[in-house]
């Protein structure tokens, strides 16, 4: 198929599939390129490279079938920036999606592969079966690695992205970051329940605040804007679990 993106190329885009089907390819020096994503029609291609500010793909981009795209380019206006912020901004649940999409299909290979590992395990030839075992395990920690790299520098980058347009929501951020969600479903429930009766607020947007603050108690920075603050942790909270899968 044709090449959208070379690793290591240049790249000023953001695309987004309309239509088909691409996947991207990661080589490590003269390795066998290793497939660690794919997109079809709804996802968006070259997040990292268009937000890390370094315009370097992280990967090969291949068309599998024919596809139809759209996209914006670096210099590309953002649309209502005074209600909605810089591109930056309105695309950071864009960012955190397309890498849990990634992470996702990171840890199904995984799981794929120990399952064909347990199977080579039953095999009566023990030196072919270290010697596939290695080269199996090798592949995944390389397509792990990657995710989990990728991940790191997205943390990086919302964190900065946050500090300099909008630094009243990096609390909730970094609270989400290091603590995750601690609470269970139960839990949430009562305490959502409690919060509801007790400040006025909506069910679910109640039932949102007891997952994320563990105590009977709301602060005025999580009731001053309350939305805003749940929106900004919960991209902190599946962040943090990424880190933890990876």
């Amino acid at each position: 198929g044709s090449v959208l993106i070379e690793q290591q190329g240049y790249n000023d885009r953001l695309y987004y599939v309309l239509s088909g089907e691409l996947a991207g390819f990661y080589a490590d020096e003269d390795r066998k390129p290793i497939q660690v994503f794919s997109g079809s029609q709804g996802a968006f291609i070259g997040v990292h490279s268009f937000f890390s500010g370094t315009w370097t793909a992280s990967s090969t981009v291949i068309a599998q079938t024919d596809v139809e795209l759209a996209w914006i380019e670096r210099d590309t206006p953002a649309v209502e920036e005074e209600t909605y912020g810089p591109l930056t901004t309105q695309f950071m649940p864009v960012m955190v999606n397309e890498l849990s999409r990634r992470q996702r299909r990171a840890m199904q290979e995984a799981i794929a592969k120990e399952k064909a590992l347990q199977k080579l395990h039953t095999a009566e030839q023990m030196t072919t079966l270290g010697q596939l075992a290695a080269g199996i395990a090798h592949e995944l920690n390389n397509a792990i690695g990657v995710v989990s790299s990728k991940s790191e520098r997205l943390e990086s980058v919302i964190m900065t992205l946050l500090e300099e347009v909008h630094p009243e929501a990096s609390q909730f951020f970094d609270f989400g970051l290091m603590q995750g969600q601690k609470v269970s479903s139960s839990e949430a429930r009562k305490r959502g329940r409690h919060f509801e009766k007790y400040y006025g607020l909506p069910k679910e947007l109640a039932r949102d605040l007891a997952r994320a603050v563990p105590s009977n108690y709301l602060s005025e920075h999580w009731l001053k804007r309350p939305e805003e603050a749940i929106r900004y942790w919960q991209v902190g909270r599946d962040l943090h679990d990424l880190r933890i899968a990876s």
